[in-house]
């Protein structure tokens, strides 16, 4: 804070500190998928599919891959989250998680009990450490079946880096 003395008058001018920004808005790099189409994949319990996303939101710093994932430019912390619906037409639990490349994220699995003709709406969030190049995916594993046939709706999937 200045004060001048002006003729008995005083004039106050603030000067308020302000630190780095980032290109938009404090966030360095931003990202997502999402689709509102319904789509279903068969799941099954040792190799985790991936959730297919075709659709891109508006993205600085990251970039998308045609199989529906989001490849990370700049390392830093990232917050991950994602939401879909899912149904199936027999009883069985499903595992929803991000993967990097062919490692699940700590902290990004869900497992839901999937009732036949209900649908169920899930959610994951995390923050975590990334590096650069890492490739990140939506999957699905099943429970108990063989195979199952799981259908999807209302998918989100975004990456956010949070720190400067």
């Amino acid at each position: 804070m200045i004060i001048h003395s002006n003729q008995e008058k005083y004039i106050i001018d603030f000067v308020i500190p302000a630190g780095p920004t980032g290109p938009a808005n404090g966030l360095n790099a931003y990202g997502g998928l999402y689709d509102f189409v319904p789509t279903t994949v068969v799941a099954n319990q040792t190799t985790p599919t991936i959730v297919p996303i075709d659709d891109q939101m508006p993205s600085f710093s990251v970039d998308y891959s045609s199989d529906g994932g989001i490849t990370i430019v700049h390392d830093g912390i990232y917050e991950i989250f994602y939401h879909l619906t899912l149904s199936t037409l027999i009883s069985d639990s499903v595992t929803i998680f991000v993967k990097n490349e062919d490692t699940p994220i700590d902290g990004t699995s869900t497992t839901v009990d999937l009732i036949p003709t209900n649908s169920l709406f899930v959610t994951g969030s995390v923050i975590c450490q990334l590096k650069s190049g890492d490739r990140l995916h939506l999957a699905i594993l099943c429970g108990k079946s063989t195979t199952l046939n799981v259908n999807l709706n209302d998918i989100s999937f975004t990456v956010k880096k949070i720190d400067i």
